[in-house]
């Protein structure tokens, strides 16, 4: 069997295109970094590729969950402790104010100062985070009014 030039040149050709598109290949990798660009490269790969960025979306989202609900926790523990503290107060201007030794202007005080922590007990129910409400929900009909 003879090898002509023409078949020579052939296979010459064909190796130098399947080389230029091994380079092509590679330089593709290369420049976006990734080994599997599409399914056609590995598709066991490409699948596995797309379960893991599903797993790890997902717990992104459990930590930004986390995140919100120890926010939301804290906040709620810093207002509870602050409505106590109001509620303290009151308890112990009921006690003041009880006694017939305080004329009508100490009573007069003493109420100013029960309807101002009422007033600081309704903000501290209507506290908010992101635009909704901590203790009443996500309806605005439930708000405290004054």
């Amino acid at each position: 069997m003879r090898v002509t030039e023409q078949q020579t040149f052939g296979i010459l050709v064909n190796n130098l295109t399947r080389s230029r598109a091994r380079a092509l290949e590679l330089q593709e990798q290369v420049s976006t970094g990734k080994q599997i660009r599409r399914p056609s490269d590995d598709p066991a790969a490409f699948f596995r590729i797309g379960r893991d960025k599903g797993s790890i979306a997902a717990i992104e989202q459990r930590l930004r969950n986390i995140s919100v609900g120890r926010t939301r926790l804290d906040l709620s523990d810093k207002v509870i402790t602050g409505s106590m503290e109001v509620a303290s107060q009151a308890q112990r201007l009921a006690v003041q104010f009880r006694s017939d030794t305080n004329g009508l202007n100490e009573r007069i005080i003493g109420s100013q100062e029960v309807r101002q922590l009422y007033r600081q007990m309704q903000q501290n129910a209507n506290t908010e985070l992101n635009g909704q409400g901590i203790f009443t929900g996500t309806s605005t009909y439930g708000r405290a009014n004054g």
